[in-house]
Order: C-alpha cells, then structure tokens, then sequence
C-alpha cells in the first residue's frame, strides 16, 4: 500500500504520509517514494560498515512513484538481492560503492511501470579529486556508460561533483535500471599499458577513460603498430 492510516496520531498525518518509507537492513535497503509527498533530498542509506548513500533529486515525466534499492555489488550479495551479479569493466577500478537499483511507476491506486527521467546524488567519497566518477547502468545483460546515453534529444546526461563533500551526481533516461559506480583505470600511471617505453624509446602513453592510447614524442614517429 502507498498510502497510510492514521491512528491515535492526534491528526497529525504528517508522521505517516512523509515519504520516503524505508527498510534497511546491513545486507539491503529499499526506499519507496510517493513524490507528490516526498521530502527532496532525504538520504537513503544502507547501514553497514561503507554502505551505499543516495538522495532523490528530481524526477520528471510520467513518473508518480519511485522505488529505490541499494545492495552491496559483491557478487553473493547482488545475486541475493537483485538475482544477478557485476562483473568489473576492463578499464576501470572494482565497483566503489552500493549497486542502486531504481524502479519507477505511475498511478495511484495501482501504480504501473512508467518511463521518465530522474538525477539522483551518490555518496562516494574514495573518488579523487583528479578522478572522475563513472556511472554504468545495467539492463539485464547490457551495460553502457551514463553519460554516453541521452537524457534528451542531442543531449547526454551528465555525472557531476557536487560541492558538498564525496557527493556526486547524475541523472537517466532510462531509470528502470541498476547503477554500478567506478573510476578509470590510469594504466598509463600505474605501468600497465604495452605503449614503447618513454625515454630513449621515444614511446608516449595517454590516459583515456576506460583506456589509453600510444604515441610518440617529438622526433620520432610511430610504426604501424602504433605501439612502437
């Protein structure tokens, strides 16, 4: 039921109609949000040692409910919670924080599943200040990357750094979907690229999200390869 009954509350519904209604436990935590009476930017946390942390900013369109989920990304967890498992993206770091899993509907008295855009705030705190957050959402076997989807005809969405510490945020089209976060792998850094060594080889590694490319520096020129 998304409504409330109000006994011995001395008419004060407030109490029982304010929303999110959540249960939480340290293995999973489920949010539903009636958003004709939600309370924007409550968190919504899962209360384990680095459980996830999210807040509901907007959501927009044919959308009167939302159901939020968080479960860890381990493997077990995920498969417990969510009947399937993430497996890491070649590029990019381990999962940091929780899987969040958001379920929208519209109606009233029988809320169906709808279609809409909603931006959501995620706590992630371990991502760097030089690092940028990524953001994958998962639809059953496909995985893409958020902000290389549209959010509007010609426009991508976007994942942002919000001025309040470790919170970030971003926003989908597609909100019936899981959402896994990470950061790029800097191979480049850390030595695991296979460009021709820098120095008296000449070899010049480039970092790119998700990858790194090869390249020369000046006078010399690569071979077909590209890798030399």
């Amino acid at each position: 039921e998304w409504t409330a009954q109000c006994s011995g509350c001395n008419g004060d519904l407030n109490q029982f109609t304010q929303f999110p209604k959540i249960l939480m436990t340290d293995y999973r935590t489920e949010a539903a949000i009636d958003l004709s009476l939600h309370d924007f930017g409550k968190e919504i946390f899962r209360p384990a040692p680095e459980g996830g942390r999210v807040r509901l900013f907007e959501a927009a369109g044919a959308i009167d409910k939302v159901l939020i989920s968080l479960s860890s990304p381990m493997d077990a967890w995920a498969m417990y919670n969510f009947g399937q498992v993430y497996p890491p993206v070649s590029g990019f770091q381990p999962w940091i924080t929780d899987a969040v899993r958001v379920e929208v509907f519209a109606g009233t008295t029988r809320p169906r599943p709808s279609t809409g855009t909603v931006s959501l705030e995620i706590y992630a705190p371990s991502v760097a200040p030089t690092d940028t957050l990524i953001v994958f959402r998962v639809d059953g076997d496909t995985m893409t990357r958020v902000d290389q989807e549209e959010c509007s005809e010609g426009v991508l969405c976007t994942v942002g750094r919000l001025e309040q510490h470790g919170w970030f945020m971003f926003s989908t089209a597609s909100p019936n979907s899981d959402f896994l976060f990470t950061v790029d792998v800097n191979e480049c850094l850390e030595g695991t690229h296979n460009c021709e060594a820098e120095g008296l080889d000449g070899g010049l590694c480039t970092n790119t999200i998700g990858g790194f490319t090869c390249g020369c520096v000046e006078g010399y020129v690569p071979t077909a390869d590209g890798l030399q």
